[in-house]
């Protein structure tokens, strides 16, 4: 380890450097490392090399901060955004899932003032949530970007950042913005019918099959095998939400509607919807209009175009399928997004499975009539008129009397039993003259 200043020939003339430069190597090093020390003191020349030196042999055994971290450290927290964003595109991730990521970390940066990775704290991140209006569904996805960011610099540029380790989600459950409804099996015919026929494929498309738009839209007839005694569709890695090849059997409709479909429009385009689904403002929200579908449902619930993929959920599940088959078919990872996200538990025929529990209490309990015993071999309601007496004695009858008891309730002028609701209390005969 020495400090030096760099001479050079110039013309004939030996120049020597005004800044004094340090030359060191490490144990097991290759070769020496040459650094400009950019001061003109050799003493303190000396002290920096000394520094540069035992930050080194730290950062070999591992105690100390990396040279790449102090780079990191220094760049402007735009240009590790940049970086990130590049990766996921060379990843090959959706343009809308980049585009999500990308607006929300730069938005983060700007309204909590984060220059730099130095500036980047939980505690303004909770304090930037708590003053915003939005779903808490969109916060947690707000955390989720950054989350995924700092595990990227992590993994990348070896900087680890724990400043968000301490920060939880936003419990969403019961705080949704608005809960998607689904379609009757009535409305979804009549959407059906009334669609143009482009639309109508789409519609159809993730009615019977549970296609999102994009998966949709990706969707090219050398996927589709309408041919095979089976008929189905393979949606591809590459299109697919999760990046995992699948099959989809064809309902017969469906096989119907596509082979017609594809005789019309040829396979001159190989997407199965040419240029793609319109928004829904420009297409579903006509359609619903022509065939007297509301936006918003009876519940309160909101049906939009991926509405039709939780109709397609329930549907499979009120049509007597399995959850376990409803969630292959979903290509979901578990049971719960498909149990209570996607299934409209407001549609299942839970009165039609209840009717149809097996009969479980025994026959005296079920009897009709208003016969029932009060002691041995003694009967309380037996035959009795109002002429054979004006007023009814009680303790004869709970005495075990073989007296009749019977009409022991006098008829009430100018009422009459409810017409539904059970055993509902009597309602006036507004029809009666009585007073």
């Amino acid at each position: 380890m020495k400090v030096f200043k760099r001479r050079r020939n110039k013309k004939g003339r030996i120049i020597e450097s005004t800044t004094f430069y340090g030359r060191y190597k490490l144990d097991g090093a290759p070769s020496f490392v040459v650094v400009n020390l950019k001061c003109t003191d050799k003493q303190v020349a000396f002290e920096k090399l000394r520094a540069i030196v035992r930050e080194e042999e730290r950062e070999r055994a591992g105690l100390g901060v990396s040279r790449a971290e102090r780079e990191c450290l220094k760049l402007p927290l735009s240009v590790l955004i940049d970086g990130y964003v590049s990766e996921l595109i060379r990843l090959g991730r959706t343009h809308e899932h980049i585009r999500h990521i990308e607006s929300r970390l730069n938005t983060l940066a700007k309204d909590c003032g984060w220059g730099s990775i130095r500036d980047m704290s939980g505690e303004s991140f909770c304090k930037w949530r708590k003053g915003k209006q939005i779903s808490a569904k969109t916060l947690n996805e707000y955390q989720n970007a950054v989350t995924s960011f700092l595990s990227w610099l992590g993994k990348s540029k070896g900087v680890k950042l724990n400043c968000f380790d301490g920060v939880q989600h936003v419990d969403a459950r019961g705080n949704e913005t608005f809960e998607r409804g689904t379609l009757t099996i009535e409305q979804a015919k009549s959407l059906l019918a009334v669609a143009p026929r482009k639309r109508g494929i789409a519609y159809a498309l993730s009615l019977y099959t549970g296609l999102r738009r994009g998966e949709i839209e990706g969707l090219e007839w050398k996927d589709i095998k309408l041919e095979e005694k089976v008929p189905f569709l393979i949606i591809r890695a590459s299109t697919s939400k999760n990046r995992k090849t699948a099959t989809i059997p064809l309902h017969p409709d469906l096989v119907r509607m596509l082979s017609r479909w594809k005789e019309e429009i040829g396979e001159e385009d190989s997407r199965v919807i040419p240029d793609g689904i319109p928004q829904n403002r420009l297409g579903l929200w006509k359609d619903f209009k022509d065939s007297n579908i509301p936006r918003v449902n009876q519940y309160g619930q909101k049906i939009d175009f991926h509405a039709l993929r939780h109709t397609a959920c329930t549907f499979m599940q009120t049509m007597g399928g399995s959850p376990q088959v409803a969630m292959i078919f979903m290509r979901h990872s578990e049971m719960r997004l498909t149990s209570k996200v996607y299934t409209n538990a407001l549609e299942l025929p839970i009165a039609e499975s209840v009717n149809k529990l097996p009969s479980l209490i025994p026959d005296k309990w079920t009897q009709k009539g208003t016969t029932f015993s009060v002691s041995k071999k003694k009967k309380l309601s037996l035959a009795v008129t109002e002429e054979k007496t004006g007023k009814v004695d009680f303790n004869q009858y709970l005495k075990g009397s073989d007296t009749d008891c019977h009409n022991i309730s006098q008829p009430v002028k100018g009422t009459k039993m409810a017409e539904r609701g059970g055993f509902g209390p009597p309602v006036p005969d507004l029809t009666s003259t009585a007073v």
